[in-house]
């Protein structure tokens, strides 16, 4: 068996296995982004309940049950928003990662096989 179709085929390996776990890992922070994307809403829908409370907060009195329920909501969407941010920051990088490692591999791979042998054509069995 020839070296080059060894590294060929160590190449078809790598790629796939880059493609898929690194798409696998973008697909989950995805759903993570868009499930707390949900999240969001839904505590955006709690604030949007009660506008007045914002404004009955911001006074000298925030010691009171309705004050203390409107700063929970507003820490946990903070909270969210940022476990959302980094969800959506992580799945750009793990998508652009599935994309660019097969190719850089193929690409390193063609380049090696160009520089030892002169081939630039792709295998083709003998």
């Amino acid at each position: 068996m020839r070296l080059e179709l060894i590294f060929f085929r160590l190449m078809l390996v790598v790629g796939v296995a880059s493609a898929v776990g690194f798409g696998s890992v973008w697909a989950y922070q995805t759903k993570q982004a868009n499930d707390w994307g949900n999240v969001l809403q839904d505590i955006r829908d709690s604030i949007s309940l009660a506008p007045t409370d914002r404004f009955l907060c911001s006074g000298a009195d925030v010691n009171t049950p309705r004050c203390e329920r409107y700063l929970r909501l507003e820490a946990r969407f903070d909270e969210a928003n940022q476990i959302q941010a980094d969800a959506r920051l992580s799945a750009r990088k793990y998508g652009l990662l599935a994309i660019a490692v097969p190719l850089l591999v193929a690409l390193l791979f063609y380049s090696l096989r160009w520089s030892v042998t002169g081939k630039l054509r792709p295998l083709r069995p003998s």
